[in-house]
């Protein structure tokens, strides 16, 4: 799963999210046992908070003159590192184990359902 600017153009390009089916472990949730359905949720709905963001910046600065496709890419490339520390501190709470895994996952979905709601997803 990751991110796809979706144009080369700057003034349509949007940010994607790509899911590929049986990649990076990601399996249909009926295979999967409750935490890996946590697990496989948390980092979907983390992939839709940050593709929204990107948009949202995106639509910021596309129709500036001086804008290039590069600068796009790097506003991606930025909130891509901040969803990257957010799984970081979900892992360490885990392997922290100050909480169970399941609690984890249940602690951080609630801060994630309320960026979704906050970007619009």
């Amino acid at each position: 799963m990751g991110y796809n600017l979706s144009s080369d153009d700057k003034k349509t390009a949007k940010v994607q999210v790509m899911l590929i089916e049986n990649a990076e472990g990601f399996k249909p949730t009926f295979e999967c046992d409750e935490i890996s359905r946590m697990k496989q949720k948390i980092e979907f709905d983390l992939k839709q908070v940050f593709a929204a963001r990107c948009n949202i910046e995106i639509e910021k600065i596309r129709y500036k003159e001086n804008t290039t496709i590069e600068d796009l890419q790097n506003i991606m490339d930025t909130l891509a590192t901040e969803e990257l520390m957010m799984k970081s501190n979900i892992a360490d709470d885990i392997r922290d184990k100050k909480i169970s895994e399941k609690e984890a996952y249940r602690k951080h979905q609630v801060y994630v359902d309320q960026l979704l709601t906050k970007y619009g997803q």
